[in-house]
């Protein structure tokens, strides 16, 4: 669908993504770059808080990027002018300083762009501390509608519905997927930077399966420091099972296709599980991240196994035992996640704007 709002300008991405920060919101941003490509407009990313991980992925990824003064976080002078800046940056840096944001918002608006605010639910929800005038919100997370925020916002979206994910991943939610009777084709993946360790945990818990020949695929995120990254290719290097680093791919869904079983943070990635299918294991790195999963896990699409910090490898590798060999549940789980995530979001989201601004 070729959507006037995005096809004869450039739409700003603006966004933000560093080891501290995580890197969800600009997988997030891609997702909504590649789609705004698709469909002839011109993505062009701003960078405030960044590391230098995050803007060689937003250039890998073939985009313009604009690297902004560090820490500057709601400065529209920076921005290039545009028909529609899209922020997605609901983070504790933000949240800080979020006294600026309306400020922030109603300047680019007198510039002459729409502006989309990607908030978050819960401690990190932007709009829930302030009024914020935007054309459109959207809390792209399951209960997300449930989420009270002030009054500001000419419209909102929010819900699974709007899960954004890759356009890649649509087609394969519309696809079913064999289940294998046990799960030796293992996904490990942690996010761009991996703070808590989880993925040198998952590594040491698969390694204690003795039962069975696992065939392992770990991803290393892209702002990896160089300790992490030499405890996993030990690991690695040492670990029983066939193991495989994969450094910074450029997508996912290869890898959770061809897995049976993913062990992954709980952040963006999970909506991306959930669409491919694939059963997981899912941690968080956070309180605040675990309270966000918790109305996720009662979709059925996983085992949510709680904060990493409350995680030993015993625990994790008796969780991996028991899934591993369950086929049924893995069916039912895979079958609830492709019924949840129809990988539709970031359209519905434009028709969204496109229907607020008719209004």
């Amino acid at each position: 669908m070729n959507h006037p709002l995005h096809s004869s300008a450039h739409v700003v991405l603006r966004t933000d993504a560093s080891n501290a920060i995580g890197f969800g919101h600009l997988r997030r941003c891609l997702a909504i770059a590649d789609f705004v490509a698709r469909a002839g407009g011109k993505p062009v990313f701003a960078l405030g808080v960044f590391d230098d991980s995050a803007r060689d992925s937003v250039e890998a990824a073939g985009w313009d990027c604009l690297e902004l003064d560090d820490g500057t976080l709601f400065d529209a002078t920076t921005l290039p002018g545009s028909s529609l800046v899209i922020c997605d940056m609901s983070h504790p840096a933000a949240v800080e300083d979020v006294e600026k944001l309306p400020g922030y918002i109603a300047e680019l608006q007198g510039n002459g762009c729409r502006v989309v605010l990607i908030d978050a639910p819960l401690a990190m929800c932007l709009a829930a501390k302030q009024p914020l005038g935007v054309d459109l919100l959207v809390i792209p997370y399951l209960d997300g509608e449930l989420q009270q925020v002030q009054p500001g916002p000419h419209a909102t979206a929010a819900g699974l519905p709007f899960a954004i994910v890759d356009s890649d991943y649509s087609d394969a939610a519309a696809t079913g997927r064999d289940i294998a009777d046990n799960a030796n084709r293992i996904l490990v993946t942690a996010g761009g930077s991996d703070p808590t360790g989880a993925t040198a945990l998952c590594l040491k818990a698969l390694h204690a399966i003795t039962d069975a020949d696992l065939t392992i695929r770990v991803v290393v995120g892209p702002a990896f420091d160089q300790k992490t990254r030499t405890e996993i290719q030990a690991l690695a290097a040492t670990n029983r099972h066939d193991t495989t680093l994969l450094d910074a791919p450029a997508g996912l869904l290869a890898d959770m296709l061809w897995c049976d079983l993913a062990l992954s943070a709980s952040g963006v990635t999970k909506y991306e599980l959930a669409c491919a299918g694939t059963p997981a294991l899912l941690f968080s790195i956070d309180s605040d991240l675990d309270a966000m999963n918790s109305s996720f896990r009662q979709l059925g699409t996983c085992k949510d196994m709680g904060q990493v910090a409350d995680l030993s490898p015993d625990i994790l590798a008796s969780a991996v035992r028991q899934i591993r060999s369950d086929r049924s549940r893995r069916q039912t789980m895979s079958e609830a996640g492709r019924d949840a995530v129809d990988g539709r979001g970031c359209a519905r989201m434009f028709e969204a704007l496109e229907a607020a601004r008719a209004a």
